[in-house]
């Protein structure tokens, strides 16, 4: 029941469940939806590494679920189809399913839409899951969005296989739906991203499920190999007709199981007061309203809380919804909907019908069981009433569940409510071939509660009242006794069951449950080991092995390692012989032929100077010469440089790529036994020979390639070309300066003009001291508060003190001085003004305004990550309208389980700047008006105008300037 819980549904359109009328009746709508495959899927590059690094393959599952667009939030339960593997290794591909879903909805309208979503799984272990895209469904307002009437499924005639649509996937999750962004019509919506993948799908109506519409619960998907109590298998037609647990796609009359009244009477219940006072307290405590201002929280009383009213929920409970019988369907009225103080039990999520109450009361002359606790109570049904059931089923699935309640007062004196004390359930046919004899005489133990979850008829949580309650019900649960028994059709529906589709059905039924439940084991196996291997579980111990084999195993790693370093030297020694003569003979030759000729040019311009007399146009071009010279014999070094840069790279990179083939090569495995080490050592010197004729190949292959890469690669720049790059960089580079003195100017200017415009006010936040008054844990030796104005993005934190002295017996607690003072400024249109300003509005609750004090300890053994103990509100609205500031005031501050523990002295000055943010705005253009006005009126005693350049703006300029 826990692994099967419904979310509760949307009521109708204008129906308020605090009026107490029944809603009004809606008519559930059967729907088929056929998911053929999604088209264009790709595979994010890191899902496949993934995938390779684990050596595991990836599978493709889509998802189903319903979702309110109105209240935000999904409803119903999400439907998980099977995993199917991806047979194509290819960034895109496209993915078969041919799924088939059958659910029933009452909602109507664009409100609720259907959301899918595609998920790629890498099966390891533990298995990792990637959400790839998701799409959305406009099931129940077809027509506004332009798809037109639903067609039938009796309608569509042959061709109904083949009509498909397609609908685009958006990138990311479904959980994108939660945030207030994103709003109908989602297709116009400018933060959803389309991805490539498509879905095709064809939604289509099946009236001819109506007849089975009780026994499925609603808004819930479900497929045809599923088994449903009240359900019959059935088979394909041929010879070896394939088996359906649940005949969904063509259902007849035959398709449904009978089904029988179910009688619960003499009901005995077996309870201990203290569970029920302890239960009562955590449900008072709950609904107790937290502390304000500093105050105290309200004790809970100690008696008092119970009226003595008590009453018992029964209901026939399939494991999903409870059972109805097939009459509810004609009904007038919708499922009833239970009251806001519990009186009026309604019909779970997914359920059509509600849980039958019996009220009971005190049964004196009855004695408690042996072993009992002390103080146990026995109750019994009221006039000896009962609860008849209906639509009961023989199934494997079908429980009697109960839930007892008791009634108990709330805060304030308002209204009484009932709370859960504790639920329990008993399966009547455990074996639905062999059920067994009725009447029968049920006992049983009611031990689900107090653990905060809901139960499955109220849908009420139990209230989590913590190790009291918990350590109560073990010993104090109520134990139940009741007889049970069904009208004489018990036989007609032992021979429904007496057939080889029944049960090949159980069998296939029983096979799927246990793959399922050993499958949940495996993964939650695997995910607690990789938890422990990754936080808990230390490092494992070395394998400790004979000292002999460690001794035989360092010899023959030793030998191996010698034989490998003499490998090496001899072929890095090669290498060194052959890059001697290899320096590139062609390059060499023409960097001399170039040399020679620029040597033989300035011989011949030498000789056809020599006898002019001197003049300064030849003085100019020696000069020329002379460093056209220098710049050649410049550009040569660099050259040569570069080339030999170049050859120690490559040398280099070579020596790499040939260590790294080596050791893919030649490292032999080093735990093998001393007979293959032996085997290997035999044929090394083969293997080796055979290397080195490679690596010599391969370094005459390698000259004619780095000779015509030589020759392929772009020329060097030209010293012009280096000179006018250089130009460039220091013209870059002085223009990035005087743009960096501009926008510097600039933000001069602006500083100054913000400081000398006039800040609303400012708020003062002091604390002076601590003092512990409460049981704190001794390891917590230093301490520091937080706290989290409305006026700054990030909360402020006081330095940390140390632990107070413990006091004496008898001695107050002494007290450890904080220091600490904070003003923050309020400017106008500023973020923070502008937070404060909303939060002091009138339709604002008093809990947006509040100042909070955070306490948080930390051990000097445990890091920097501290813990919060306590925690003090403070609300600014209360100090607005008290009318004055907070100064040295004790502030206590409580723990979540509302103990006091600690005591600050602060002060908060901020009275003068709420009133400043709170004041109505000033008209400025009246203002300016009326100045100017003024000015007019007043020539000599205000001075003469404004004139250009002068005036705050230009004051502030100078004042920077």
């Amino acid at each position: 029941m826990r692994s099967n819980v419904i979310v509760p549904s949307p009521g109708p359109p204008g129906y308020d469940p605090k009026s107490g009328r029944p809603p009004p009746k809606r008519d559930t709508v059967p729907y088929r939806l056929t998911l053929r495959g999604v088209s264009s899927l790709r595979v994010p590059e890191r899902v496949s590494r993934e995938a390779d690094n684990a050596g595991a393959r990836i599978s493709h599952r889509i998802s189903a679920s319903l979702f309110d667009t109105t209240d935000r939030r999904f409803f119903g339960r999400t439907w998980e189809g099977s995993s199917v593997p991806l047979r194509e290794s290819r960034s895109v591909i496209d993915v078969d399913h041919d799924i088939e879903l059958y659910f029933h909805s009452a909602q109507t309208g664009g409100r609720c839409v259907l959301v899918l979503e595609q998920t790629l799984i890498v099966e390891k272990s533990p298995p990792s899951e990637h959400a790839v895209g998701w799409a959305i469904l406009e099931v129940f307002d077809r027509t506004s969005s332009g798809l037109g009437a639903l067609k039938d499924v009796a309608d569509s005639g042959r061709d109904s296989g083949r009509e498909t649509s397609r609908v685009e996937f958006y990138s990311g999750t479904p959980l994108a739906l939660l945030q207030p962004e994103l709003s109908p019509p989602y297709r116009r919506n400018r933060f959803l991203k389309p991805s490539q993948a498509q879905l095709s799908y064809a939604l289509r109506g099946h009236r001819q499920m109506r007849p089975l519409l009780h026994a499925l619960p609603v808004d819930v998907f479900t497929t045809a190999e599923e088994a449903w109590p009240g359900l019959l298998p059935s088979r394909e037609p041929g010879r070896d007709g394939r088996l359906i647990l649940s005949p969904f796609a063509k259902p007849e009359t035959r398709s449904l199981q009978t089904a029988c009244r179910l009688t619960a009477a003499s009901v005995r219940l077996a309870l201990g007061t203290a569970l029920e006072s302890e239960t009562a307290k955590a449900a008072y405590a709950a609904m107790l309203p937290p502390p304000r201002g500093g105050a105290k929280p309200t004790p809970v009383p100690s008696s008092g809380l119970t009226t003595g009213q008590r009453r018992l929920l029964v209901g026939l409970h399939s494991s999903h919804a409870l059972l109805a019988p097939k009459s509810v369907l004609d009904s007038r009225e919708g499922p009833p909907v239970s009251s806001a103080d519990g009186r009026t039990p309604g019909a779970p999520p997914g359920s059509l019908v509600a849980p039958k109450v019996i009220s009971l009361e005190t049964d004196s002359s009855a004695r408690a069981p042996a072993g009992a606790p002390a103080g146990t109570v026995m109750l019994r049904a009221q006039a000896s009433s009962s609860a008849v059931l209906e639509g009961f089923v023989l199934h494997a699935s079908v429980a009697l569940v109960f839930e007892l309640q008791t009634e108990v007062t709330t805060p304030n004196r308002g209204p009484r409510r009932w709370i859960s004390v504790a639920w329990g359930c008993a399966v009547l046919t455990p074996e639905p071939t062999r059920p067994p004899n009725f009447p029968q005489r049920l006992r049983v133990q009611m031990a689900f509660g107090c653990n905060g979850k809901p139960c499955p008829l109220s849908l009420e949580k139990l209230p989590d009242g913590g190790s009291a309650l918990k350590t109560a019900l073990p010993a104090a649960a109520p134990t139940l006794e009741l007889e049970v028994s069904v009208p004489k059709e018990i036989d007609s529906m032992r021979k429904e069951l007496d057939s080889q589709e029944a049960d090949d059905a159980t069998a296939l039924a029983t096979k799927l449950a246990e793959g399922a439940s050993a499958k949940q084991a495996q993964e939650v196996a695997a995910a607690e080991q990789a938890f422990n291997l990754a936080f808990t579980t230390p490092e494992p111990e070395p394998e400790q092995r004979p000292e002999r084999d460690d001794k035989d195993r360092d010899r023959r790693d030793k030998d191996r390692d010698d034989k490998d370093r003499d490998r090496r030297d001899k072929d890095r020694g090669r290498d060194q012989e052959r890059d001697k003569g290899r320096d590139s003979p062609k390059r060499d030759k023409e960097r001399d032929v170039e040399r020679d000729r620029d040597k033989d040019r300035d011989k011949e311009r030498d000789r056809r100077d020599e006898g002019k007399r001197d003049s300064p146009k030849r003085d100019k071009e020696a000069d020329r010469r002379e460093k056209a010279k220098a710049d050649r014999e410049r550009d040569d070094k660099d050259r040569d440089r570069r080339d030999k840069d170049r050859d120690d790279k490559d040398r280099d990179r070579r020596d790499r790529e040939r260590e790294r083939d080596k050791d893919k090569r030649d490292s032999p495995k080093r735990d093998k036994d001393d007979e293959r080490d032996r085997d290997k050592d035999r044929v090394s010197p083969k293997r080796d020979k055979d290397r080195d004729e490679e690596r010599e190949r391969d370094r005459d292959d390698d000259k004619p390639r780095r000779d015509r890469d030589d020759k392929d690669k772009e020329p060097e720049p030209s010293a012009k070309e280096i000179a006018q790059e250089r130009r460039a960089s220091s013209h870059h580079f002085a223009k990035m300066q005087s743009l960096e003195r501009q926008a510097y100017r600039g933000w001069r200017e602006i500083a100054a003009i913000q400081r000398h415009s006039k800040p609303l006010g400012r708020i003062d936040l002091h604390v002076h001291s601590l003092k512990l008054v409460g049981p704190v844990p001794a390891h917590f030796d230093q301490f520091w508060l937080q706290l989290r104005p409305l006026v700054t993005t990030y909360p402020l934190r006081t330095n940390r003190v140390a632990r107070p002295r413990e006091p004496a017996k008898g001695e107050a607690p002494s007290s450890v001085s904080i220091d600490y003072a904070e003003s923050l400024e309020l400017l106008p249109s500023a973020a923070g003004t502008t937070r404060l300003q909303t939060a002091l509005q009138p339709e604002r609750s008093e809990a947006a305004s509040t100042l909070t004090y955070v306490l948080y300890g930390i051990a000097s053994t445990q890091g920097t990550v501290g813990e919060p103990l306590a925690e003090a509100q403070l609300p600014l609205r209360g100090l607005w309208s008290s009318g004055a500031d907070v100064v040295r005031s004790a502030l206590p501050l409580f723990a979540p389980d509302r103990t006091e523990l600690a005591e600050i002295s602060v002060t908060v000055h901020a009275l003068a700047a709420i009133r400043a943010v709170t004041a109505p705005p000033v008209d400025r253009a009246a203002a300016a008006k009326a100045e100017l006005a003024a000015r007019g009126a007043k020539p000599a005693a205000e001075g003469r105008p404004v004139e250009p350049g002068h005036g705050p703006f230009a004051r502030a300029r100078a004042l920077v300037g």
